[in-house]
């Protein structure tokens, strides 16, 4: 019986040791988990601090606290937002260089405009010239053909009064003629 007795004390004290091992591994176990859950809550925590970050904040925070995924997506927004800067710097190029060649484009018209413009100014002062030119010629034409006319006609009134002078003269002397060569 004493043999029994201690085998059963051997077996309770092995139980009790199994009884502490599990105990500490449970302790163990748990304080190993409050750990985890106090890490995760830090990172947890960290994270949310990060999320009010710029993306060079965030990877420089994420570099010195070693979180590899918010490296990563740290570097991959910077990248993102260099290459969108990048693309937004080319299109504000390109939308200036258009504006500017739309200005000149339109500074062109406009003194195209002008030219044309003081071009269709002249060419009416020229036409106005001509026209006048022409009607003063014409005047001068007229004037000038009514006193030819006038100039005509008062030598045709004295080529007539010359002619009726000396017709008249003519008969008189026709008229004396025959006169003098009846009395002979």
């Amino acid at each position: 019986m004493a043999e029994e007795e201690e085998k059963k004390a051997k077996a309770d004290a092995i139980a009790a040791r199994l009884a502490e091992e599990q105990l500490a591994a449970q302790k163990k176990k748990e304080a190993e988990e409050a750990e985890r859950k106090a890490e995760e809550q830090q990172r947890l925590q960290l994270l949310e601090m990060m999320k009010g970050m710029g993306a060079k904040a965030r990877f420089r925070a994420a570099l010195e606290s070693g979180e590899e995924e918010v490296l990563e997506n740290s570097a991959a927004e910077m990248l993102q937002g260099a290459w969108r800067a990048k693309v937004a710097r080319e299109e504000m190029e390109r939308m200036k260089a258009e504006k500017q060649r739309r200005m000149e484009e339109f500074a062109v018209v406009k003194v195209q405009c002008a030219w044309k413009a003081k071009k269709a100014r002249e060419r009416a002062q020229l036409m106005r010239e001509e026209r006048e030119r022409k009607m003063k010629e014409f005047a001068v034409v007229k004037v000038q053909n009514a006193w030819k006319r006038k100039q005509a006609r008062e030598r045709a009134q004295r080529l007539r009064e010359e002619k009726q002078r000396l017709l008249e003269e003519g008969a008189v002397l026709m008229v004396q003629s025959a006169w003098r060569c009846r009395q002979v």
